[in-house]
């Protein structure tokens, strides 16, 4: 069976089209990869693209998400998902809902993280990479009760990859989520680099 992979948050421009190409990229090294991409602005279909990811296959609709877990062939399923609202209905615990935000929108992201079922991971993205500001939030996201968490300094070379259209773009945060993803290691670690 499929492992689901949804990702969302609570406002846009945090990143999240760029963590599920890069999660897309690092899973694609361990099994078969589907992206689904159901961002209006299909940002992520362009991503995949760039980063020159083959094994990857790329769709812009959903279907039935009980198929989904059934469909054979694919070890990964990565959701797109702009709907948060629709994750916070959906209670399903075989699915692992990461969680973007940006600093500013923390505090509205945490409201939200506790309705959501299933396993829950939380990047907070584009910290500014200045030493106090990125200590302060890697101690905050810290104590939060969630499974696994990540916390991602503002690098430009990742703000800028749609202009740069550079296929060999790393991110190793990125990479080991996904890699805790892959293992089911979800005991509440901070990945910070």
């Amino acid at each position: 069976m499929s492992k689901i992979i949804r990702i969302t948050s609570v406002k846009g421009g945090v990143g999240k089209s760029t963590v599920a190409a890069f999660m897309a990229k690092y899973l694609s090294e361990r099994g078969n990869v589907l992206v689904i991409d159901l961002d209006n602005l299909g940002h992520l279909s362009s991503l995949i693209e760039i980063l020159r990811l083959k094994d990857v296959e790329a769709r812009r609709e959903l279907g039935d998400l009980d198929k989904l877990r059934k469909m054979s062939g694919y070890d990964y399923v990565i959701i797109d998902d702009p709907d948060l609202l629709k994750v916070i209905e959906d209670p399903s615990q075989d699915i692992i809902n990461v969680v973007i935000s940006d600093v500013l929108a923390l505090a509205s992201t945490l409201k939200y993280l506790d309705k959501i079922g299933g396993v829950k991971a939380l990047i907070v993205n584009m910290v500014p990479p200045l030493p106090a500001d990125f200590s302060k939030i890697i101690k905050a996201v810290r104590e939060l009760n969630v499974d696994l968490k990540a916390v991602i300094p503002f690098i430009p070379k990742i703000f800028s990859l749609l202009v740069r259209q550079d296929s060999k773009t790393e991110l190793p945060i990125v990479k080991r989520l996904a890699i805790a993803i892959e293992n089911n290691e979800f005991n509440g670690e901070v990945i910070t680099r």
